[in-house]
């Protein structure tokens, strides 16, 4: 069965953004595709960056997506999809 078009929100919070923001930029430029626009926001502290996605794509490009970016260390994802 083919996935079905997808759109949601993919939420990150990158924890010491000065070393762990390069490698999240490598996944989001990979995905690129699948963004279709994408808003971040530095802590005060600026030790923290937000992160949200606006996605629209097939649910297993979506999940690969979040995947990839629960992989890099430092970084914690949380998504919203709605299917159809």
């Amino acid at each position: 069965m083919e996935d079905r078009m997808t759109t949601g929100v993919v939420g990150l919070i990158v924890n010491n953004r000065a070393d762990h923001a390069p490698e999240v930029q490598r996944v989001l430029t990979r995905y690129g595709n699948i963004i279709t626009s994408r808003m971040g926001t530095p802590s005060r502290n600026k030790e923290r960056g937000f992160i949200t996605l606006a996605v629209e794509g097939k649910r297993c490009q979506i999940d690969s997506l979040t995947e990839e970016l629960r992989g890099v260390e430092g970084v914690q994802v949380s998504s919203t999809l709605v299917e159809g």
